[in-house]
């Protein structure tokens, strides 16, 4: 649904042979919910066109407070080296 030039919505139809043409080419199926969220739906695009993205994309309130990038520890490589001299 394209929000920046009013409501536009998919043709009929076209969500599920994008669906379709992913699981055929193995290729990803992203929804950017980022302005759309929970607007339509609860459930966002995904409940109100019962069409399965691979990845689904939020705006951080939209995600609960859920961090942009992972927490996890730097890998030993990243380290600076303790080497004196």
């Amino acid at each position: 649904i394209m929000l920046n030039m009013g409501v536009t919505e998919p043709d009929p139809g076209f969500l599920e042979w994008l669906r379709a043409q992913c699981d055929e080419f193995n290729a990803l199926l992203i929804f950017d919910e980022v302005k759309t969220g929970v607007k339509i739906a609860r459930g966002g695009a995904t409940e109100h066109y019962n069409v399965q993205p691979d990845i689904v994309v939020l705006a951080r309130p939209s995600a609960a407070g859920c961090r942009s990038r992972p927490s996890a520890p730097r890998p030993t490589s990243w380290r600076r080296s303790t080497r004196s001299g």
